[in-house]
């Protein structure tokens, strides 16, 4: 009985592992904007952060995709493969721009909030590059557009009210003006198309 037990309880854990890890991702993107909007208020320039950041990134992966990926043969001599991987890391590095200025003309919370642009924006290109066939009367389908209008619509809350000031900090962290706020948001919606293309 004891075992059968202790078998029902790491189902239950195994179930909970996505969800904890998806935890995880948001509270290491928020952590990541507050500390990116820290560095720029202080100074940083947000060019060597994208510089830092993929230089970072690529030390990183690199050396896992040796590791992991040493069986498949990447035709390397190929210059439309070479020239993809170019489009690939430019569009990429457009993306961080666009999230890096929007942080910086906004606020980390803004940011946070523009995240919830991404799956209505993969669920509105996988519906124009017809990935997803949708039915008007399934309730799957509905639920699939209400939820991309409903995060669509607190988008544009976020982007053109900016409300009353909450905390009273330094000056420099929280006063951006009404339109530094709207370019703020229009890049991170653009940064969140990226991301969900």
């Amino acid at each position: 009985m004891h075992l059968f037990d202790r078998e029902k309880g790491s189902a239950k854990m195994g179930n909970l592992v996505p969800f904890m890890g998806m935890v995880m991702v948001i509270l290491a993107q928020v952590s990541s904007m507050v500390i990116t909007k820290a560095a720029m208020s202080s100074g940083v320039d947000k060019y060597v952060l994208i510089v830092y950041s993929n230089a970072l990134s690529s030390l990183i992966l690199l050396p896992c995709s040796f590791v992991f990926h040493r069986s498949v043969h990447l035709p390397w001599n190929s210059s439309n493969l070479c020239i993809l991987i170019f489009l690939l890391s430019l569009i990429g590095c457009i993306g961080q721009l666009c999230g890096y200025a929007g942080i910086e003309y906004s606020s980390p919370a803004m940011a946070t909030a523009m995240l919830n642009l991404v799956p209505a924006f993969t669920f509105i290109l996988a519906i124009v590059c017809r990935m997803e066939k949708h039915e008007w009367r399934s309730t799957s389908s509905q639920a699939k557009v209400l939820g991309t209008t409903i995060s669509i619509a607190g988008a544009f809350v976020v982007t053109f009210y900016k409300g009353p000031t909450i905390l009273r900090l330094p000056h420099q962290l929280l006063s951006s003006p009404q339109i530094n706020w709207v370019l703020g948001g229009l890049l991170l919606a653009v940064e969140a198309f990226i991301n969900s293309a």
